[in-house]
């Protein structure tokens, strides 16, 4: 998987230069965008730390509470999951989310931000993603995702190579909203 990134993110930067325009248009739309496979990149994580026999670590902040685990190798999929679906790809949801680039010089990252274009169904509860490329490395830095239910919202930030963390919010009935839960799984100790 690791060979593939480079290029990948070669292609998707030169798509990026021969794109002149910074606005959508009706025009776009109909084009498929080259969206980064966040999917397929998540997944090569998950088959990186397996194939490494590191056992991650899990804290679970509720309130002020928290507690740890150990996560056993196999479920790390399993707490994944929610973040899997649905397939983040360029085949997948070039008809619901419009992707722009910028190179953001305070932070030293190339940023690929990707929001709806169009009412999403009621089905989809993906919303927002970002995908951070260092650009000296060429390499991920982070993924940020973001997934709308009905009584919730649910953040994953992944930092490539080194943890993840999911965090849970509820709007309560004065509308500020709430962190419910932090949970933050660590392999690279």
């Amino acid at each position: 998987m690791k060979p593939a990134i480079p290029v990948i993110l070669y292609c998707l930067f030169i798509a990026g230069c021969n794109n002149k325009k910074n606005n959508i248009n009706n025009a776009d739309i109909t084009k498929p965008a080259n969206f980064f496979p966040v999917t397929s990149y998540i997944k090569g994580q998950i088959t990186e730390i397996k194939e490494k026999g590191i056992t991650p670590l899990k804290k679970i902040k509720i309130n002020d509470h928290v507690d740890s685990a150990w996560l056993k190798i196999e479920d790390l999929e399993k707490e994944m999951e929610e973040f899997l679906t649905p397939v983040i790809d360029t085949n997948n949801l070039t008809n619901y989310f419009e992707e722009t680039k910028f190179n953001d010089q305070t932070i030293n990252a190339f940023t690929f931000t990707y929001n709806p274009i169009k009412k999403l169904p009621d089905s989809l509860y993906l919303n927002h993603w970002d995908v951070y490329v260092d650009p000296d490395k060429n390499t991920i830095r982070k993924i940020y995702m973001v997934k709308k239910y009905p009584d919730k919202i649910v953040q994953l930030t992944w930092y490539s190579n080194r943890y993840c963390l999911i965090v849970t919010i509820q709007e309560n009935e004065k509308g500020i909203s709430i962190v419910l839960k932090e949970e933050k799984i660590t392999w690279e100790f």
